[in-house]
């Protein structure tokens, strides 16, 4: 017979924390454990964890981004730098999170990344005078066994990390692509997505098994008083395997 869901997690009120409950009985099927879990509640062992914020599985990604990662991108527009990433167990929704399922930006599911990416070109567009220029960059790169690789150039792997006193830490050759709308950013995250490695695994057979970073860099240059002032944020959006 077919055995309703029923939810292992309750989260809190204010949405601080959650708690998981691990059924402590003896291995019955899913129809025996429910019935032994209602006659017999102190059979449960409630687990309980604590975060700035938790999202049930109702939260939309509308109200995801703009609760967590809009004040990061916020951020990299006054010359920050930020990193946003996913990290959980293979098939728990990282690159959902991250993506989504389309790259459009019609789809209600899209995830962070062209989120993000219409949030800096509306600030653009709302900034634009002829007093401020912007350049927008972006790269694409995954790990995979130790080894970094240009997903959008894909003639470029084993690249190395350096650090520079003006530049900071980066990835040496990694290619940079000037962009000039969401749409070609969505380009670009297709491209990079069809170069990235994939292996089957026992839990997801479409899970990702490499680390992929899209890589955003945001160049403001202001012009005030025949003075230019220049601002630089960079935005890191990692979808870890």
């Amino acid at each position: 017979d077919h055995v309703p869901f029923r939810s292992c997690l309750y989260i809190s009120n204010d949405s601080k924390s959650v708690s998981l409950m691990e059924y402590m009985g003896a291995e019955v099927d899913e129809a025996e454990r429910q019935a032994d879990i209602q006659e017999n509640p102190h059979l449960c062992m409630w687990h309980n964890f604590t975060f700035d914020f938790v999202y049930d599985p109702a939260s939309t990604q509308d109200f995801l981004y703009d609760n967590t990662a809009k004040p990061a991108v916020d951020s990299v527009l006054e010359g920050y730098n930020a990193t946003m990433l996913a990290y959980g167990q293979t098939g728990t929704g990282k690159t959902y999170t991250m993506e989504g399922f389309k790259y459009s930006g019609l789809d209600p599911q899209r995830g962070i990344v062209p989120r993000s990416m219409e949030q800096i070109f509306k600030m653009i567009e709302a900034s634009s005078n002829r007093n401020s220029t912007f350049m927008i960059r972006a790269s694409y790169l995954q790990i995979y066994n130790e080894i970094i690789s240009d997903l959008l150039k894909t003639d470029r792997t084993s690249l190395s990390i350096r650090e520079d006193k003006k530049k900071g830490i980066f990835v040496e050759g990694l290619s940079e692509w000037a962009v000039r709308s969401p749409n070609e950013i969505y380009s670009l995250m297709q491209k990079g997505a069809m170069s990235r490695k994939t292996a089957w695994t026992n839990k997801n057979d479409v899970s990702s098994r490499s680390h992929a970073v899209f890589i955003i860099i945001v160049e403001q240059m202001k012009t005030i008083d025949n003075s230019k002032q220049v601002k630089v944020g960079k935005l890191n959006l990692v979808d870890l395997a």
